[in-house]
This record gives structure tokens, C-alpha cells and sequence, in this order.
């Protein structure tokens, strides 16, 4: 039996953003020579297809040369609308009957390696297809540093152009010093009653709402009330794991270091609604560690869900009404909140996923769900600046626990980890902030403490955000 395979690792997306040659990865980048070989000339072939991103062509070309399943060729098809048109960098892996590429998106600032497998004999048909991401290569020409007013106008091009081509659907915000300098708001609130987009629309946070409960547990801490090495079952006694409760500790859930795993395996009895985090914990929490807690990390959605019912537990509050009290209000977010997604409120935007080539309001698959700790919170652009300023200037936390949560890190198993609230911008300027990813809600927060700036986007529809955080975050200008 021949084993055919198309491997996808942490490519997603629905959308390619078309940026000018100019200013893209490509940007004096000269094709590399692929080899005279059989592998070789069957990636050719095939690079071709893919980078003329014809829907038809590129799903017949994978059916016809790799008897691909449905399921694979679709998944192929989605990965070339988050790449977009490829230009070869470098052949790394070459051999007759095998060849690994690092290629250059030709509209981005990423590059991707794609490793081919074929047959050793006539027609060469492609046995493996292995796309994933790769960091910019130290080698590839540097991207350009652009100043805040050429940065506003290449923006401002982009936004309008993926805007009018139906690609992008959010609002981005840029600050400086914590005053907005950019705004834009692009698409529709609700696309069934045409509502368009505005600067104050309210759209889901996705796991950008890790932030709120990250804060919130170190509050409690800060008032004595909460003891981050302290195991969950000090805070749950009767959380229904004994290995979990007694195991892990809270430093490791929010390091995701726990081994407590993402949401619930299996879907919610039939109408039984998800609306707290002991509704999750009712169905999934008896479930074992994943691995030794403290031994490795691998991102936790359950172990923030943990984390929301012990400041639940500890507060003596619903994590919602917590959230408002004490992070939301501090922090002057007005437009923010946690209600149930089929809950009502004004200006509060309707996400769109992609099903079978149509937007699909994922309202219905909401109806029984509200935000978690894990994310999911409704909140306008303007209120995520608030926050971000308000956590950095010392208005949420006191300075010994500011100075934790943005710079300190747990010492878990002799290992040291950050708090999951800082990170690295593609051309390695530091920021604090978080991204967060799901059906209909998608974003970015990145605060960048050496120039100043705070990168703001929330999209109700599809990956443009991560194109838009990366493009503005490798042109930012320098400290000022």
C-alpha cells in the first residue's frame, strides 16, 4: 500500500495579504537554483502550481500527483492562502528522491521550509508534503525600518486594500506613549445586517483574555490571599483529579507547565451549557496530567480554566464580576466584558468563520458558551490600550508584582519560566502582550517598551492580524 502524506504544522489561515514586493521578506532575496534532480523537478512543478493559487488547479495537481484525501488537499489549499506565493531561498536537504526548501513568502516578512518525499521511478509522484514556518534566516537581507509617517501610510495602503478585497475585518490601533496615533476600522460588525465596523466595536479577545486572568491571580497573590507554588488543591479541594490537586501548582498553570491540557476531549451533553469554569471542570476535570506536571510546558486552555475557579473560590466572586471589579474598572475598559456570547450587547461584533468556501456566523456554535479565563472576552481596541498602559505604568498590580509578571519569571522543577505575557516580535524587539486564535475572534497586543508603542488588532474573521502585527512590528521605528 502506497503511504501518501501532507504533514501540517502551525500553518493556519484563510487569507493571504498582498504587500508590495518592496517591502516584503522577498525583498532583494535572488531565487535560489533548484537541483537537476527528481525531486527537484517535481517541487518545481509543483511550486508553480502552488504559487499561481488557483483553487481547482492546486487541489486537482495534489489529487492527480498525490492521490491526496479531501481533507489533505482542502488543508493544502488553506495553507497556500496563509502563505501566498513562495520564492526559493535555500535548498537544504537535497538528494534524488528528496529535497527540503526554505522559501521566502513573497507578501510577508515569514519564511517556510517545505520537505518533498517522491517515488524513486517514473512519474515521481509526491509520497510526502511537510510544510511548517521557520524563523527569518540570519542570512536573508534585512527588513526595512520604516519612520512613523512612511509606517502610517504603508499601513494605511495595506489596510485599505485587504479591506476592499473582503480580507480583512477588525480594527487595528497604534499608540505611542499610550495616545493612539492610528486608528482604522475595516469590514462589518454584522455582515447580515451590514453594520459596519467602527473604531469602539467590541470583538473577542480569544486568548488574548489569558492576560485578564493572569492579572487577577496575581492580585490575589499580591493581598496574601493566594500562594503561587501552593498546589490547586489548596484552593479545590474538591477538584476531581487527586493527581492534579495535589500536583500541580499554580505557578505551573500559568506557565503552562502543568500538563492540563486544552478544552474539553469530547463536546457537551446534548443542550447542557458551558457558561462557567465549573461547568468545564464538571466534564473534564477528572482527567489525568498529560505529562509530569513541571517537566515541560505545552500550552494549557484547562489550566487557565483551572485558574478562573480559584480566583472564583479565593475572591468569593464569579470570575466575570472579579474581572469587572478589579481589572476592568481600574483600568477604565468600559467597552469590555464577559457575558454569554448569545447575550446581547450593542456594537459587540458577530465573529465569521469559513465553511465550505462561504462566512459562517459562529453565533450557533456559540449559543451555549460564554467567555472563559482561558480567553474570549468582548473588548474594543481602545480598552486593550487602557489595559496595557494601566499594567505598565503599575495601576493593576503593585510594583513588586508589575515587576513579576512583566519581567520575573517561576521557578518550576529547577527550570525557570516567564509568565506568558512577554514576548519576541519576529526581528527580536521585546514586547509584552499576547495573541489569541479561534473561530470568529482573532488579535494581537504586543506593548513595545523600548520604543514606546502598543500594537493593537482585533478581526472578527480570519489571519490577516497576524500578518498586520508582524508587518508593523518589523518597521516600527527605533526608540524615541
Amino acid at each position: 500500500m502506497k503511504i501518501v502524506a501532507i504533514c501540517i504544522a502551525a500553518v493556519a489561515g484563510l487569507a493571504t495579504l498582498l504587500a508590495p514586493p518592496s517591502q516584503s521578506a522577498a525583498q532583494g532575496l535572488a531565487a535560489a537554483v533548484l537541483p537537476d534532480t527528481p525531486a527537484g523537478k517535481r517541487f518545481a512543478d509543483w511550486l508553480a502550481v502552488y504559487n499561481r493559487g488557483d483553487e481547482a488547479e492546486l487541489k486537482a495537481y495534489v489529487r492527480d500527483v498525490m492521490s491526496a484525501t479531501k481533507w489533505q488537499s482542502d488543508t493544502l489549499v488553506e495553507v497556500r492562502s496563509t502563505t501566498g506565493p513562495l520564492v526559493p531561498f535555500k535548498v537544504i536537504a537535497p538528494g534524488p528522491n528528496i529535497i527540503s526548501v526554505i522559501l521566502a513568502e513573497r507578501d510577508t516578512d515569514s519564511f517556510d521550509e517545505f520537505a518533498m518525499l517522491v517515488e524513486p521511478g517514473d512519474p515521481h509522484r509526491i509520497t510526502l508534503l511537510q510544510p511548517h514556518p521557520v524563523p527569518r534566516p540570519t542570512d536573508a537581507p534585512p527588513l526595512p525600518v520604516l519612520d512613523e509617517a512612511q509606517l502610517l501610510t504603508a499601513l494605511k495602503v495595506r489596510l485599505d486594500r485587504e479591506t476592499a478585497a473582503g480580507l480583512f475585518s477588525g480594527v487595528l490601533l497604534l499608540a505611542r506613549h499610550g495616545k493612539p496615533i492610528f486608528q482604522y476600522a475595516g469590514g462589518q460588525e454584522n455582515r447580515e445586517r451590514r453594520i459596519p465596523m467602527t473604531v469602539n466595536s467590541q470583538l473577542g479577545t480569544a486568548s488574548i483574555g489569558k492576560m485578564f486572568t493572569t492579572v487577577a491571580v496575581m492580585q490575589l497573590a499580591q493581598s496574601g490571599k493566594l500562594d503561587l507554588d501552593a498546589p490547586v488543591g489548596r484552593y479545590l479541594p474538591d477538584y476531581p483529579n487527586k493527581s492534579v490537586a495535589t500536583r500541580v501548582t499554580v505557578n505551573e498553570l500559568l506557565t503552562h507547565t502543568g500538563g492540563t491540557g486544552d478544552f474539553p476531549d469530547g463536546a457537551a451533553p446534548q443542550g447542557k451549557p458551558l457558561l462557567t469554569p465549573a461547568d468545564y471542570i464538571a466534564l473534564s476535570g477528572a482527567r489525568d496530567p498529560l505529562f509530569e506536571p513541571g517537566s515541560r510546558k505545552s500550552y494549557s486552555n484547562f489550566g487557565f480554566i483551572i485558574l478562573g475557579r480559584i480566583v472564583e473560590r479565593v475572591s468569593g466572586q464569579p470570575w466575570g464580576d472579579y474581572l469587572r471589579d478589579h481589572v476592568f474598572a481600574p483600568a477604565g475598559m468600559t467597552q469590555s466584558g464577559t457575558a454569554p456570547y448569545a447575550t446581547p450587547a450593542p456594537h459587540r461584533a458577530t465573529g465569521y468563520t469559513l465553511t465550505a468556501g462561504k462566512l459562517v456566523s459562529t453565533d450557533p456554535m456559540k449559543s451555549l458558551r460564554a467567555p472563559t479565563p482561558a480567553g474570549g472576552e468582548y473588548t474594543s481596541a481602545g480598552d486593550l490600550l487602557k489595559f496595557m498602559t494601566a499594567l505598565m505604568a503599575g495601576r493593576l498590580l503593585d510594583q513588586a508584582h508589575t515587576e513579576l509578571l512583566l519581567h520575573g519569571d517561576a521557578t518550576i522543577a529547577g527550570r525557570r519560566y516567564p509568565y506568558d505575557i512577554s514576548g519576541k516580535a519576529e526581528n527580536g524587539k521585546p514586547f509584552f502582550g499576547h495573541q489569541g486564535g479561534g473561530p470568529g475572534a482573532n488579535g494581537d497586543v504586543r506593548a513595545f517598551p523600548d520604543s514606546g508603542y502598543t500594537l493593537v488588532i482585533l478581526s472578527n474573521f480570519g489571519p490577516p492580524w497576524q500578518k498586520f502585527a508582524q508587518f508593523v512590528s518589523n518597521r516600527l521605528p527605533m526608540a524615541r
